[in-house]
């Protein structure tokens, strides 16, 4: 069996070379959008909470497992018995130094991510061996004797189903085995989703001990489950419960230019305290304030940057041992630089206002002082204001002009529409309005009075104003305001219709009417002449027309066959015309053909009507039979096919020459295994069942379906030849 791969990282230092500040973040950001952090529990599951252990000092060892894009390399010889594996889901007995796995032993383990939240962050994924063992042995040096001390690491149940539970036995020892304290973890939970939970205790260095062994045992045997994540592994001193506070409440503070007094809280743990202020300026490293070692100190005026203060607490004696001392809270001092003075002269247009920096918005002339403040209260900007305003001065004209004519305005814009513009002139400096004209254009209105007049050729007709005229044209009068603008305009539209003459052929048919422009009927051949007049009596056309004897059509009709099981269709033809109407429409494919093509379900007499060249027309019919015989007939069924793509019999199906309903063509293998069905006549089998090509074989196959005929249902063979 195999378990679930767990998110396990390491960060190891030595105490004798450097030591690292443990950072223990619960928040997380994600890079890849494809991983979902796993989150941690924000508890510490300890062995023993005890006093004198509220505060504690920087890290001696912080082991991560370090970060990259791909595996981590294996842990160093003698610290686990577990063998490595490169691979996101080590099987019983392996693990891996990983920074992500997914989707391992068909999703039983849970999807995981190192605990910080560093998408690239390797921790130590363990699937554990058949039996209990160590599976992390590390040696750590540089302890201080008669010292408390934090162990802790963050473990992650992996599996995310019933099964076994992981149980860790963390272990402090001497060097030669001795077992100093340890701490049982009990059985691990299963839980819904990832959750990484920091397990640790607290233990005191006997006398004369500066190096101990660190060991994490397996309990529970492998299989079906106890599979882990380990990460972040962390030694620190822990002492004293140690607060600081400020003059100014808050651990951020922000100061103009004034000192501030830091005062502390301590738990009473050790017989004689020994104190060391630090600070940290700019986001650097810890730094011995000098002469800074009593519980309390104030802050000097300093320059602007951004300061950390912190009080390191230890037994009298041992306050410059880095591992024997726990550090308080930090308190951020922000020292902000002097107000920036700045003299500002500034114009604004009328009717405009000023935003000062402060916000304070101002509208009339003159001199202002604006001061910003921080939201601390202290002075960040002060601006002194010497404000203008500019005026606008407004001019009304009033001007009318004739329809038609244009008016330029001040600016040079030419308008020719009645309304109200406005040209302004502009400070050049400013942009300001500076004078402002309004025109109140208005335009005489012209009245136009439009009329026309029908009148033959000849006549002679009186226009309104006295003139007299006898030609089609357009005729106008004008009245004007005494200002000389159009006042009214009369139009008069005169058409003299003139008529005229045209000569045409005709063809009459025998026994019909054929019926003249001016509508007027006439019945034989002949010489006509016919005048169209207009709705006043005035010839317009007059047709000079030769009436010519046209033959009626000489119809030939055929059809190509009666219609039974074999033969559903009947090809019609008829000649004699240009122009084809048949009846019956509902079996044809086509009526308006000299040659449809007929698909009566009964005996079916069609009526064609034909029309000639010169308009002349006759009928005639034709009757197709339907006779249902040779029901057995109606199916052509093949005994064997190729399907090898040569286009030749590639594909096995139903060849049928009249009309089919109901079609059922199954096919079947030599064990009654159906391999093809289709209920439409137009598709075939090609030799495969479910996208397989089937190999050369005889084949069964079974077809029934409802024709004009009746019933037809037919079974036989068919070989598929490859």
């Amino acid at each position: 069996m195999t378990s679930n791969p767990i998110l396990l990282k390491w960060i190891f230092v030595s105490v004798l070379m450097m030591s690292f500040l443990f950072n223990a973040s619960f928040s997380f950001s994600q890079v890849n959008p494809g991983r979902v952090l796993t989150p941690g529990d924000k508890n510490f599951h300890a062995l023993n909470s005890q006093s004198c252990t509220g505060s504690l000092g920087d890290p001696i060892v912080n082991f991560t497992f370090g970060a990259g894009t791909s595996f981590g390399p294996p842990l160093s010889p003698g610290v686990t018995n577990m063998q490595y594996i490169a691979s996101q889901c080590p099987n019983d007995g392996y693990y891996t130094i990983t920074n992500y796995s997914s989707a391992c032993f068909s999703n039983s383990w849970h999807t995981v991510t190192d605990h910080t939240g560093d998408v690239n962050g390797y921790y130590m994924l363990v699937n554990a061996s058949f039996t209990p063992s160590d599976f992390y042995v590390q040696k750590v040096d540089g302890l201080c004797s008669g010292t408390t001390y934090q162990f802790s690491a963050w473990v992650v149940n992996v599996i995310n189903r019933p099964g076994i539970s992981p149980n860790i036995t963390f272990s402090i020892e001497k060097t030669d085995g001795t077992v100093l304290q340890s701490y049982n973890s009990g059985d691990i939970p299963i839980n819904t989703k990832p959750i990484w939970s920091q397990y640790g205790m607290f233990f005191t260095t006997p006398a004369g001990i500066t190096s101990v062994v660190i060991r994490m045992k397996n309990n529970a045997p492998g299989g079906n489950g106890n599979d882990i994540g380990l990460d972040d592994i962390a030694f620190r001193p822990a002492g004293p419960s140690t607060n600081i506070m400020a003059s100014i409440p808050g651990d951020s503070i922000n100061v103009c230019n004034s000192s501030i007094a830091l005062n502390s809280s301590i738990e009473t743990c050790y017989l004689s305290n020994e104190y060391q202020w630090q600070v940290n300026t700019n986001n650097s490293t810890w730094t011995n304030i000098a002469g800074a070692n009593t519980p309390s100190y104030t802050v000097p005026v300093q320059p602007p940057g951004n300061y950390k203060y912190r009080l390191l607490v230890s037994p009298a004696g041992t306050i410059q041992i880095s591992n024997c001392r726990v550090s308080s809270n930090a308190i951020t001092v922000v020292v902000v630089p002097p107000a920036t003075l700045q003299a500002l002269d500034a114009i604004i247009c009328n009717g405009q206002s000023y935003s000062l920096p402060s916000g304070i918005k101002v509208s009339a002339a003159g001199n202002y002082s604006d001061t910003v403040r921080y939201r601390f209260g202290c002075d960040s900007l002060i601006t002194h204001l010497n404000l203008s305003v500019q005026t606008t001065v407004f001019v009304n004209n009033d001007v009318t002009i004739c329809k038609g004519e244009s008016f330029k305005l001040p600016t040079g814009v030419t308008v020719s529409s009645a309304g109200i513009y406005m040209d302004t002139i502009k400070y050049k400096t400013t942009g300001c309005d500076s004078l402002i004209r309004t025109i109140n254009l208005s335009i005489k209105p012209v009245i136009i009075k439009d009329s026309s007049v029908l009148m033959c050729n000849g006549d002679v007709i009186t226009l309104p104003w006295g003139q007299t005229v006898s030609t089609t044209g357009i005729y106008s009068d004008t009245l004007q305001y005494v200002a000389g603008c159009d006042s009214v305009i009369t139009n008069v539209y005169v058409h003299v219709t003139i008529a005229v003459t045209q000569s045409t052929e005709g063809f009459i048919c025998p026994n019909e009417m054929y019926t003249l422009p001016s509508g007027a009927v006439v019945t034989v051949p002949g010489f006509y002449v016919d005048t169209l007049r207009t709705a006043i009596g005035c010839d317009s056309i007059i047709t000079r027309l030769t009436l010519t004897p046209a033959a009626p059509p000489t119809i030939q009709l055929t059809k190509s066959n009666d219609v039974n099981c074999t033969l559903a269709i009947s090809k019609l033809t008829a000649s004699g015309g240009t122009k084809y109407l048949w009846a019956p429409v509902e079996s044809l494919n086509n009526a308006a053909i000299a040659n449809p093509v007929a698909s009566p379900v009964a005996t079916t007499t069609y009526r064609v009507l034909v029309t000639t060249s010169k308009g002349c027309v006759a009928q005639d019919s034709i009757t197709v039979n339907v006779s249902a015989d040779l029901a057995s007939n109606g199916i052509q069924i093949p005994n064997a096919f190729t399907p090898n793509g040569d286009g030749l019999n590639d594909c096995f199906g139903v060849r049928f020459l009249g009309q089919i309903s109901n079609l059922k063509l199954s096919v079947y293998d030599r064990w009654g295994n159906r391999v093809f069905y289709t209920t439409n006549p137009s598709q075939c089998w090609d030799g495969k069942n479910k996208d397989k090509e089937l190999k050369s074989d005889v084949f069964i196959y079974q077809v029934s379906g409802k024709t004009m005929c009746g019933e037809i249902v037919k079974k036989g063979t068919v070989t598929l030849i490859r």
